[in-house]
């Protein structure tokens, strides 16, 4: 017998009030933050270990995680897709077939517009739904969505997109089809939705209406004091841009997002930390802070968790920091490209305020799925019903808080592949 079924009927055995968490209030919102090439380098509480860039400054990011759990063990895979797909269905890239890089078929291939994808441009539409996340797959939106939960993703899906689909058959959008109640894409409702094509050009600007599309979708759901929510805030932030001539990240418009930076000239590093830093003040002031439709979650001064918003915070990387800026993180299985910054914060979390509570804990990215599904209750997500599509995750829902079963991992597994259509892209 498998170490993870006796596990499972050890959890069978307990009480049920041991098996289920008990919440407090109402079941907990879910806010899950996964930002765009953003590895150790690029938080200051991973400094410890000699990994932070001096340039880097992320105070809310700081005060966030000291009222949580840090793990300074989490690994994901080295770039963007399969890490996504991996958090998606809690199952390696090299089960769910997200091998590589998925960039939105494009007929244009329009190479003007900054914010287009150009991986797979090109590849007739049937090539690049062979890549994509397949419908199959039982996403931890759908167990959210059955679990009673309004489901919202924001900006970067990157798992494909099931193009050249007519609409009549619902598949022209996979999030939509995979468990989610709102999706807002980031090329087609943000990047295309300016007045001002100059607003392209700014790193900021993007991202603050990405946070304006959050806000609307969790404040104007359906029977908001009786339905929780799960925000899936995938940012492209800190990504970089198509070049504008200087460091390939782009400008910081909105210079009061930058207290520690502002001074910053124009290199790739100094940029970089510049759209680090943007990111850091506008998740508190823009997103999650108290006041206005904001999403009531920090005291907008300390960053102070507020009970009352009854919501679980996670914060992760997608992979590390582009090669650019290091040659050994981004797109490579050195540990400067899996191994990224995870925190978790909020209701019920274990951690005392403002004293770090740091985890050395092994976390793969596929054991997001099931401490999510430890938090909700969703129980019977265990027997993974779809048989073969077995699921790798252990949870550590436990380390925070969540569970009277404590698991552990001896490895983590990351891959590295490459989503090369080859013969199948040329014409008969």
């Amino acid at each position: 017998m498998s170490l993870h079924r006796m596990r499972q009927l050890a959890a069978i055995l307990m009480s049920c009030s041991l098996a289920s968490p008990v919440f407090a209030q109402e079941p907990p919102n879910l806010i899950f933050i996964l930002t765009d090439d953003m590895g150790l380098e690029a938080i200051q509480w991973a400094g410890d270990e000699g990994q932070r860039s001096e340039l880097i400054y992320t105070k809310n990011l700081n005060a966030m995680s000291q009222q949580g759990v840090s793990f300074r063990r989490c690994r994901v895979n080295p770039n963007c897709s399969p890490t996504r797909a991996c958090l998606m269905t809690g199952r390696s890239a090299l089960d769910n077939g997200v091998v590589g890089v998925l960039g939105r078929y494009n007929p244009l291939d329009d190479a003007g517009n900054p914010c287009e994808s150009t991986a797979l441009s090109g590849a007739p539409a049937w090539v690049t739904n062979r890549l994509a996340l397949q419908t199959q797959e039982r996403t931890i939106a759908e167990v959210l969505k059955q679990m009673g939960y309004y489901t919202i993703l924001i900006d970067k899906w990157h798992l494909g997109y099931d193009e050249g689909y007519p609409v009549s058959e619902g598949r022209e959008l996979l999030p939509y089809t995979q468990g989610f109640d709102v999706f807002v894409d980031w090329m087609d409702d943000i990047c295309d939705g300016y007045d001002d094509p100059e607003h392209y050009f700014y790193a900021d600007h993007h991202m603050l209406r990405a946070m304006q599309a959050a806000r609307d979708a969790v404040n104007n759901r359906p029977n908001p004091t009786t339905t929780p929510y799960a925000l899936f805030f995938h940012t492209i932030t800190p990504h970089k841009r198509h070049s504008d001539g200087t460091s390939g990240w782009w400008e910081i418009d909105d210079t009061s997002l930058l207290d520690e930076t502002s001074e910053y000239g124009d290199t790739k590093e100094e940029r970089f930390a510049q759209n680090v830093e943007a990111l850091d003040t506008a998740l508190l002031r823009e997103l999650l802070r108290t006041g206005g439709d904001r999403l009531q979650v920090l005291d907008p001064e300390t960053a102070e968790y507020q009970s009352q918003s009854n919501t679980i915070v996670f914060f992760l990387g997608d992979n590390g920091i582009d090669e650019i800026l290091n040659s050994k993180a981004k797109n490579t299985l050195y540990e400067g490209g899996i191994r990224v910054p995870l925190f978790v914060m909020g209701e019920g979390i274990t951690g005392t305020p403002y004293q770090d509570t740091l985890d050395d804990r092994q976390i793969s990215h596929v054991d997001i799925y099931d401490t999510i599904c430890d938090i909700v209750g969703a129980t019977t997500e265990r027997d993974n019903p779809n048989g073969a599509f077995p699921r790798r995750g252990e949870s550590f829902a436990y380390n925070i808080g969540y569970s009277q079963i404590e698991e552990t991992r001896d490895i983590t597994v990351c891959s590295l592949g490459n989503a090369d259509t080859g013969d199948q892209c040329r014409p008969n």
